[in-house]
């Protein structure tokens, strides 16, 4: 699998289709348009689904598989450092992971398929499992965003939005009119 980025902007593309479009952030504000790409080789050959850069050196990458991949050189090698392959007779649901953030670069969250909710708080070095909060049975956690206070947001099936200001530790049920699936969340 190849992953591709935009080494001007400092965003990330995370598309096997090497698609043309990238979001960028010139300094003027993000925008969307053609960019300058550069492949690098990452160490699973899984689906990546999003990308997450704690600073301009460490950052992750996590997909299909629940492979995460990780960078400490700004995205020019990656190492692996969590993989789940689906159980080949398929009594275990493939694992995925749909979204990943940190609040520093020891302190990052992976959600996804299923409720799964994947932490470490030492870099990557150790990866820890965890029940999604408020998940209901068989639902999907769809994405993970750090505020720019601090606090952490995930958000899913069932009109499910979840607040975090301690890592993790405790989480608050936001309450909302939608019941629906949120697949996004903004920072505020």
């Amino acid at each position: 699998n190849d992953l591709w980025t935009n080494e001007a902007a400092r965003e990330q593309i995370v598309k096997p289709e090497k698609a043309e479009l990238a979001k960028r952030n010139d300094g003027r504000g993000v925008r969307w348009g053609r960019t300058v790409r550069q492949q690098v080789n990452v160490p699973v050959r899984s689906a990546l689904t999003a990308v997450y850069f704690a600073d301009e050196q460490n950052g992750w990458a996590v997909g299909y598989d629940a492979a995460i991949v990780a960078t400490k050189d700004g995205g020019k090698t990656w190492v692996k450092q969590f993989y789940q392959f689906k159980d080949p007779n398929g009594a275990m649901p493939q694992m995925i992971l749909h979204d990943i953030a940190c609040t520093d670069a020891n302190t990052c969250m992976a959600v996804g398929a299923f409720g799964l909710l994947i932490t470490t708080v030492d870099g990557g070095n150790t990866w820890t499992s965890q029940p999604g909060p408020f998940v209901a049975e068989g639902s999907h956690l769809h994405a993970i965003t750090k505020l720019d206070d601090g606090g952490v947001v995930i958000v899913g099936e069932r009109g499910l939005i979840a607040l975090t200001r301690d890592a993790g530790a405790t989480w608050k049920k936001v309450q909302s009119d939608y019941q629906g699936t949120y697949f996004f969340a903004l920072p505020n």
